[in-house]
């Protein structure tokens, strides 16, 4: 697996040489040079190092990000308070993919260095997982309902409602959001989206899932279709197995879109 990592400024400034000026979601950058001067110097001197490391390999690598036929894009949050904000992002074209990860940076505004590599199509799912915490997964049991039934609030937005005591004749969207608003390490989406963008992420229906960790417990999939919303258990293979059939129904969209 060929793998390079870079300076944030170093991977917006890449861009440029493809046609780009604002890199792909979740990627964050915010310059701390106090004057345009020296900002277009530490420019032109990442543009230079970028050029000089451009083979074969890592030109695929921007060229899959580019044009691909199915995008994973995975952004949450872990560690107490919210502290630190996960970004990864998979292009999928063909038989193979790229994977890019970015570190957590001094802020929520502007993330640290970013990691790319090359992967089979095979092992998205798999990677997908590893841009996560790691986690065991939750003790408590499947629960399915509703969707009618739930708060129309994100699911994970603090509720009143979650502190009553629990009752054992809780309807299953009670004890849904009862759970979802205990003490977490971290939570997010991964969204997966046919077609190739760059600019913008939302290019169509959304295939995604969501997870989060409780503290004390372990990972839980958040998983709804047009009726009911399910939480489960989140083992690693069983999440890695979800995103790998999301980004292949993604993949046969792509490729079942009319040529023009």
């Amino acid at each position: 697996m060929t793998s390079w990592a870079f300076d944030p400024l170093t991977y917006q400034v890449a861009w440029r040489a493809f046609g780009v000026d604002r890199p792909h979601y979740p990627f964050q950058y915010r310059s701390t040079s106090e004057t345009t001067d020296e900002y277009e110097r530490e420019c032109l001197q990442a543009a230079t190092g970028f050029r000089s490391r451009l083979d074969d390999d890592l030109y695929w690598a921007f060229a899959t990000m580019l044009d691909p036929e199915a995008r994973v894009y995975i952004c949450g949050f872990s560690g107490a308070g919210d502290a630190e904000k996960i970004r990864s992002y998979i292009a999928v074209r063909g038989p193979r993919a790229v994977v890019m990860r970015q570190d957590p940076g001094p802020d929520h505004h502007s993330g640290g260095a970013v990691h790319l590599a090359g992967i089979s199509f095979a092992d998205c799912g798999a990677s997908a997982v590893r841009a996560l915490p790691p986690a065991a997964p939750g003790r408590r049991p499947r629960i399915d309902a509703e969707l009618r039934d739930l708060d129309r609030r994100d699911e994970f937005d603090a509720d009143a409602s979650w502190l009553r005591a629990p009752d054992a004749r809780a309807t299953p969207a009670q004890r849904f959001e009862r759970i979802l608003g205990l003490p977490r390490t971290s939570a997010g989406r991964i969204e997966v989206y046919s077609g190739a963008t760059i600019s913008e992420r939302a290019t169509g229906p959304a295939r995604e899932v969501r997870w989060v960790d409780l503290a004390d417990d372990g990972r839980y999939l958040v998983i709804s279709n047009s009726r009911t919303v399910s939480l489960l258990p989140g083992p690693d293979e069983s999440l890695g197995n979800h995103i790998h059939k999301l980004v292949g129904a993604a993949i046969d969209d792509t490729r079942s879109e009319p040529v023009h």
